[in-house]
């Protein structure tokens, strides 16, 4: 939603870290490919490749540094990550909280993130990503 505010470096180091907390609890779900496929389209990063190169406590401090602002994106979007695939796991929650203390969230906004992106953005991102499967059914093709 608010991606389209970083810079490419910050949208590369982004969806590194995305990448991390996806794979955090030990599945790269489908729900969680084709959020990140949306992510890197609203950057326009659109053939980017993940590096996996940089440890998360890196990209951590990364973003640490960064504006307040910034920091707000990329948590609100990570835990948008964290949610999109209907299981919030303990390895999830834990990375999450880390980032929140690293970027200085606070407990009330991170809570309000978390109510809104359940109640609202989820169900609407899981009902784009099945319209999306029937498109392509429909028409014989492969996004």
């Amino acid at each position: 939603m608010f991606l389209a505010k970083l810079n490419k470096e910050e949208g590369e180091n982004f969806l590194e870290l995305c990448f991390h907390l996806a794979n955090v609890d030990g599945e790269y779900h489908q729900y969680e490919k084709n959020l990140l496929h949306l992510y890197a389209e609203e950057m326009r990063l659109y053939n980017y490749c993940l590096k996996k190169k940089a440890d998360k406590d890196t990209l951590i401090k990364y973003f640490s540094s960064k504006s307040e602002e910034t920091r707000k994106i990329v948590y609100f979007e990570l835990t948008g990550m964290a949610f999109i695939d209907g299981k919030y796991e303990k390895n999830e929650i834990h990375l999450l909280k880390e980032i929140q203390q690293a970027f200085n969230i606070s407990d009330e906004l991170s809570e309000n993130i978390k109510k809104m992106l359940y109640e609202d953005l989820i169900p609407w991102l899981k009902l784009t990503d099945e319209l999306n499967k029937k498109g392509e059914s429909l028409l014989n093709i492969s996004l």
